[in-house]
């Protein structure tokens, strides 16, 4: 019957392997991080690509409309950029015409000297003329050119968004027939031993039963009492829970300090946010009042330090805040920013990009209609979509999530561009990285990003992938931050800054969990 079992399992783990292995030679699937990370490469290019060559085509019909607008040749692009041809023949004929007026003041319009400038100025006329026709036809060629190769670039990027998402799907349902071969491997593991197990059993020898004398029905009770053996079992129950403790905490792949992630190139640490409590994070009042929160204020000061100091000494002009998941404080952390930079007088725009889950406005509670995703589809305007909040912050919420549209770095750039004529700093709460490739076309634009990190939740792993997902979208140093801090279980530990959360500073804090 076992031997039965292992042959029918066996055919199972052989054509679970044999499906895994067809799938990944057919599908061409590679499971390397380097492919993934050049194909989000191939896409960053692209789209910075295509940003130049937009700009590039403006500019080219800024310069054909100026010149065809203008009626005098002598006058046609002055401020525009042409050839240094054009502008001598320009120069020319200004002289000339100088010249003209005055002979026209000593000899009158029938001298010779008159007649014979006019005809020399009608000629140079003609001469800009032509000149400036085939600068015309030059710039509207340049431009058919650019029309072109803006063509080929949104193709290949098309191209390029396409091959990322079939090699999404092809790994995971790779991975999904690899571990459908693990588990049919393991049962067949299993069986293996059964089969060993009972063959031993076989092997031993048969043993024979003799009674040397008959129990005795016990008439007192005997052995130790009942005291010992609740002190035994209180002491093993102690042993057992300090042990169980130490293998919890030796599995423990979480984060919770900057000591564990100290090997991971290229982070800036930003401090930790304390845990705030939850009708505090719920009430605006107490996050736009004047009321501090103590140890929460501080670290959200200590992050807006970080973020200077690791942009030269200044604050920077556009900041981008994600996670690696969802519902690591990542929102929280954005609009306490904002918060604090408004309270500084420092005037800020803060952007709920996640425009798939975002619900950063129930924080500023705008009532606004329309958001960021009417924007992206063209059905609303950029002023049209920003609230301007009592506490000096502008806000663009995330709008209608069923339109879903993509975020191109156009739209990013024409935000970044309006917060900057107004002399903003513009906050954009993103979507989670491992989520959303939206978020890497962000930062890519903005000039630092802020990584947010949930103490006890997020795991290393987690935490260095994202990180490696973010600087293949820049090269920048990423400024992290460890949000939801438990001080006093923090204090606990013989991390070099739990002393952050010494019983004398909760103390001078007066912070309450």
């Amino acid at each position: 019957w076992i031997g039965q079992r292992i042959a029918e399992q066996q055919d199972r783990a052989r054509a679970a392997r044999d499906a895994a292995d067809t799938y990944q030679q057919t599908m061409g699937v590679v499971q390397n991080d380097d492919d993934q990370s050049e194909q989000v490469k191939a896409i960053v290019e692209l789209s910075d690509r295509q940003t130049k060559i937009g700009q590039s085509r403006a500019d080219i019909k800024d310069t054909i409309a100026a010149l065809e607008a203008a009626r005098d040749p002598s006058l046609a692009a002055q401020s525009k950029s042409v050839p240094d041809s054009i502008g001598v023949m320009q120069s020319d004929l200004r002289a000339q015409q100088q010249d003209l007026a005055r002979l026209l003041d000593i000899y009158g319009n029938d001298a010779a000297a008159v007649v014979d400038l006019r005809a020399r100025i009608d000629r140079s006329r003609t001469d800009l003329g032509a000149a400036v026709d085939r600068y015309l036809q030059s710039m509207r060629a340049k431009l058919s050119t650019l029309d072109d190769e803006d063509r080929t670039v949104r193709s290949a990027l098309a191209s390029a968004y396409e091959q990322r998402s079939r090699s999404s799907l092809a790994q995971t349902e790779l991975g999904r027939l690899q571990r459908i071969a693990d588990r049919e491997q393991t049962a067949l593991d299993k069986l293996e031993e059964q089969r060993r197990g009972l063959a031993g059993q076989a092997m031993l020898p048969g043993t024979e039963l003799e009674v040397l004398s008959p129990a005795a029905v016990p008439l007192a009770p005997q052995g130790r009492s009942r005291l010992f053996y609740l002190i035994g079992a209180f002491f093993a129950s102690i042993s057992v829970a300090v042990t169980a403790a130490f293998v919890v905490e030796m599995m423990d792949r979480t984060v919770r300090s900057f000591d564990q992630i100290t090997g991971m190139a290229r982070i800036v640490p930003a401090g930790f946010v304390p845990h705030l409590r939850r009708k505090d994070r719920r009430d605006p009042s107490r996050l736009f009042g004047q009321t501090q929160i103590g140890m929460f204020d501080e670290a959200i000061r200590t992050v807006m330090i970080s973020l200077k100091q690791a942009n030269g000494g200044k604050l920077p002009n556009s900041i981008a805040v994600t996670s690696a998941h969802s519902g690591e404080g990542k929102s929280l952390v954005a609009g306490s920013l904002a918060i604090e930079l408004a309270a500084n007088g420092t005037p800020v725009l803060l952007v709920d990009s996640d425009i798939r889950r975002g619900h950063l406005d129930t924080l500023f509670r705008s009532g606004l209609k329309q958001g960021l995703n009417e924007f992206l589809s063209g059905q609303a305007g950029l002023e049209d979509v920003v609230h301007h909040h009592p506490s000096g912050i502008d806000f663009i919420p995330a709008g209608n999530p069923r339109l879903q549209r993509r975020m191109r770095m156009t739209d990013v750039a024409e935000i970044i561009e309006m917060a900057r004529a107004r002399g903003q700093i513009v906050i954009f709460d993103s979507a989670p990285v491992l989520a959303s490739a939206d978020t890497m076309h962000l930062t890519a634009l903005t000039e630092r990003t802020l990584m947010v990190v949930q103490w006890a939740k997020t795991s290393r792993r987690a935490a260095e992938f994202c990180l490696h997902q973010l600087r293949s979208a820049r090269n920048a140093d990423i400024v992290v931050a460890i949000n939801n801090v438990k001080p006093k279980r923090h204090a606990k530990y013989n991390f070099r800054d739990s002393e952050l959360y010494a019983r004398s500073l909760m103390k001078y804090h007066d912070f309450k969990m």
